[in-house]
């Protein structure tokens, strides 16, 4: 029993690893280095503060809650409850991150294979791959933790050992210390990856429950400790990563810093691998994208399926639908659903944060108050972003790119 437990922890870490690893956070670490030169230590510590810390406390209260992400919501009262469920699942589902993770794929890979493959076949091909992982729902863990986490691994330890052995001296920049400590915390903190680890939490366990042994799915502490481990586990592999990306751009990124950062990663992995590493890097950016994509479509499918259409469809319909409106999205290339989606994001996301931690103190210290400091919170960032949004929509979309603006999952 004790193997088991332990081989059920370890493979639950790799998933929450696989599920939270996405191209986003595969292209950031590298501009976290190339933005903080010698004080690369600093800007890591920044970025993993919020890109790995913060989901890591959105774990902790799920598990207080028993992974019940309507329970979460549902102290803010019914409705803002449901309407929080909703913008959340919207936003990291069909209209935005979905697509996004299909789009942002096919830039970092079609500078190598050429523009025999459009953004329509691309985007096909990715719908079915997901569809065909996503089918037998059961298994969604074992898939993430026990043959795309291993992959992706081994070809992230494999970029970050050449980048190491062949590294180049950094830059020292003359950004003051804090200024680099404020930029790559709000870099981590742009990963939304609080609000996709709450709902990632909310499948683990409801597949853990279903599958796992009667020790475990019996035992609320058990299970409980079987996450909470395989959180450590997930955390530590992707502050690992981070840790090796980020140097990767410090010490081969020389350059590159007035270039977003999908081309940033290209253009630096080139430069570790050169020209004839392309079909690695594609393998590496499929498999992180494909694994992020596969524990979205399937959160936001069974929310389809049991919240919206109240199971009068089954999980296949669902997630067929969630995954062709993905499919017509991602042909927008989303630049003008980035553009006005951006502030919004940066409104909801601080509820969230504020939220969490004031479900934990409640389950904790028996904390009451919600609404007052989860409202205190959307006006204070209404206040700060909203004026940006009400700019957008007069202005319009600029003709140039935004791609500086996206903060991928």
């Amino acid at each position: 029993m004790k193997k088991y437990f332990q081989s059920t922890t370890l493979t639950t870490g790799l998933a929450i690893f696989a599920m939270l690893f996405g191209a986003g956070n595969l292209i950031f670490p590298p501009k976290v280095g190339i933005v903080s030169g010698t004080q690369t230590w600093l800007g890591l510590t920044a970025f993993i503060i919020t890109a790995v810390l913060l989901p890591l406390v959105g774990l902790i209260g799920m598990v207080f809650f028993d992974g019940d992400y309507r329970a979460f919501f549902a102290r803010t009262g019914k409705i803002p409850g449901n309407l929080l469920i909703l913008f959340c699942m919207l936003t990291i589902g069909p209209l935005l991150i979905m697509p996004r993770i299909v789009g942002l794929t096919y830039e970092l890979i079609s500078p190598f294979v050429g523009e025999s493959c459009s953004i329509l076949w691309f985007s096909l091909f990715f719908a079915l791959l997901t569809f065909v992982c996503c089918y037998h729902k059961n298994k969604i863990v074992d898939l993430l933790g026990k043959i795309l986490s291993p992959l992706k691994l081994l070809s992230m330890f494999t970029i970050i050992s050449l980048g190491f052995w062949f590294r180049k001296p950094m830059a020292v920049v003359s950004t003051p210390s804090w200024e680099i400590f404020k930029t790559n915390f709000q870099e981590g903190y742009n990963t939304f990856d609080l609000v996709g680890m709450i709902f990632f939490a909310y499948i683990i366990i409801a597949i853990l429950k279903r599958t796992a042994a009667p020790e475990i799915t019996s035992n609320h502490r058990a299970l409980a400790k079987v996450m909470l481990r395989g959180g450590i586990i997930g955390g530590f592999l992707l502050t690992l990563v981070y840790i090796g990306m980020g140097y990767l751009g410090a010490f081969h990124g020389q350059g590159l810093g007035h270039l977003d950062e999908g081309k940033i990663f290209i253009t630096t992995i080139i430069r570790v691998l050169g020209d004839k590493g392309a079909v690695f890097i594609s393998l590496t950016v499929l498999v992180a994208c494909l694994s992020t994509m596969i524990a979205l479509a399937s959160v936001v499918s069974e929310y389809l399926r049991n919240d919206i259409l109240q199971r009068k469809v089954g999980y296949t319909t669902a997630l067929t639908l969630v995954l062709g409106l993905t499919t017509v999205i991602a042909q927008l290339k989303l630049k003008g659903l980035l553009y006005y989606s951006i502030p919004l994001i940066l409104m909801v996301y601080p509820v969230i944060i504020v939220l969490t931690f004031c479900n934990i103190a409640y389950k904790l210290w028996g904390f009451k108050p919600v609404k007052i400091p989860v409202l205190l919170a959307f006006l204070l960032s209404a206040y700060m972003y909203g004026p940006e949004f009400i700019r957008r929509i007069k202005t319009g979309v600029p003709a140039t790119s935004v791609a500086q603006e996206i903060a991928p999952l």
